[in-house]
């Protein structure tokens, strides 16, 4: 999205990778039009000055961040002409990402057997692990799962990023009631708005079936 406001150019939600900066068609024609060659002049907003030569009147810049940038261009050829004026502008992130969608509540056994103190080598691995999965954020490169102890997850006892809107419930967490939550994280690593807590209540797991005696 680009606009002007109080003088200065701004981009929000721009790419990470590329952004054709359309600089030279901008400035004064009478200045540039006839160069074959142009000299660009780029601050970023830790004050680095990129310099680039080209005999295109756009440039495709990588790399950009938060903050806000100057440049000038001036024609190399066939004669060296004066740098144009300062023109100003700002690269912000765009708004966070909403929160994802999760039910109130969620019940279902424990995956980890109790074993009467032993601790057999498959514990805390399970044949069918629980999914957990929500409808996918447009724009989200990754998500943050948070679960806790507590509703105001003040205590957190484990946490993944999954890159895929979906994650197996830790089965090393036992029984008992934990609170999840989940944001989404956009191309900036700026993290969206949290989902609404999930209660979870993990029951014991069913007791093994004994054979009956013949």
């Amino acid at each position: 999205k680009q606009g002007h406001k109080a003088g200065y150019a701004y981009i929000t939600g721009v790419s990470l990778s590329d952004l054709l900066l359309v600089v030279l068609g901008n400035v004064a024609a009478e200045l540039v039009r006839s160069a074959l060659k142009y000299e660009f002049r780029l601050v970023r907003p830790n004050g680095e000055a990129l310099i680039l030569t080209t005999s295109e009147r756009s440039l495709t810049i990588s790399d950009w961040e938060r903050g806000e940038y100057s440049w000038q261009v001036r024609a190399l050829a066939p004669d060296k002409g004066k740098w144009t004026s300062s023109n100003i502008f700002s690269v912000k992130p765009p708004p966070a990402l909403s929160a994802p969608t999760l039910p109130n509540k969620l019940s279902f056994p424990s995956e980890k057997q109790e074993t009467g103190g032993r601790t057999p080598q498959s514990e805390t691995q399970t044949k069918e692990q629980k999914v957990i999965e929500w409808e996918p954020i447009n724009s989200a490169i990754a998500y943050v799962v948070e679960i806790s102890s507590s509703s105001n997850f003040k205590s957190i006892l484990w946490k993944q990023e999954p890159s895929e809107n979906s994650f197996k419930w830790p089965a090393k967490l036992g029984k008992g009631t934990f609170w999840m939550r989940v944001a989404a994280k956009d191309a900036w690593s700026q993290l969206g708005k949290w989902s609404s807590s999930t209660k979870v209540i993990i029951s014991p797991p069913p007791l093994p079936t004994r054979p009956s005696p013949s």
